[in-house]
């Protein structure tokens, strides 16, 4: 809305400034010009910072990133930006700008909760799960959602009271059967209490979605291998080791290497 203000101001002095003078007028229009380019520096920035990160130069990415950062970045652009400082594992500079963002009064509901959810996920890679269980049992009542429920079912499993982690599980399945991370959570439970034949359901459905998490394609091979289903989980192990692993991965190349060189 800013820009289109400055755009139809700028319009109308440019169209005066044409009267006095084409120079003038061309000036008028550079300045209008750099303007919105400087308004929009942290956009092209963050674009630029991205690109780089998903062709490998995350080198390159971080300083685009750090660039925006220190022109003033959007809410958007600062969740973005955390997102992938926590994948490469920069907790701290991650933490510091979901600490800052919490810290601002004038952030929607909304919008604080989804940066919680992240401060949660932050909390649980770090060594502070019952931190990070505590802030999504108080986001859960007013903000459930397929991520709420993924996530807080994966840190009552982490807990290890699978009871409670199967009657959550189980009632995050009834809400969004469909989303990956539930899905996994079901055959991960199953898999911890030594039942394989009911996890193979749960594991036949996640395949079915080609999941692209190393966690995912582990969880069922681990489940195939145990039915005697071997070439299946090494398929699904080569497919684990084909995903290059971050910061937030639970399963490491390694450890899937491992099962792979016992089937």
């Amino acid at each position: 809305m800013a820009d289109l203000v400055i755009i139809a101001i700028g319009g109308f002095l440019i169209y005066k400034a044409c009267r006095i003078s084409v120079g003038l007028a061309l000036i008028l229009a550079l300045l209008i010009v750099g303007i919105i380019v400087y308004r929009k520096f942290a956009v092209l920035c963050t674009m630029i910072a991205m690109r780089n990160y998903t062709t490998g130069k995350k080198g390159k990415a971080f300083l685009w990133f750090e660039r925006a950062f220190n022109k003033g970045m959007t809410y958007q652009q600062k969740v973005t930006y955390a997102y992938y400082l926590l994948r490469e594992g920069r907790t701290e500079k991650a933490e510091q700008i979901y600490n800052s963002m919490l810290a601002f009064g004038g952030i929607k509901p909304e919008d604080k909760k989804y940066i919680k959810t992240n401060q949660a996920i932050l909390y649980l890679k770090t060594g502070r799960l019952d931190e990070a269980i505590e802030i999504w049992e108080e986001l859960f009542p007013t903000y459930k959602n397929t991520s709420i429920y993924g996530s807080l079912g994966y840190g009552y499993i982490l807990q290890g009271d699978m009871e409670k982690a199967e009657a959550f599980c189980r009632e995050a399945y009834e809400f969004n059967s469909d989303n990956n991370v539930i899905l996994d959570n079901m055959i991960q439970i199953h898999t911890k209490k030594g039942e394989f034949s009911e996890a193979e359901k749960y594991a036949d459905e996640l395949l079915a979605k080609n999941p692209n998490f190393i966690e995912g394609f582990y969880d069922i091979a681990v489940v195939f291998s145990n039915l005697g289903r071997i070439d299946e989980a090494k398929e699904c192990l080569n497919k684990a080791l084909a995903i290059e692993p971050s910061f937030l991965t639970n399963i490491s190349h390694e450890m899937v290497n491992e099962l792979l060189a016992k089937l």
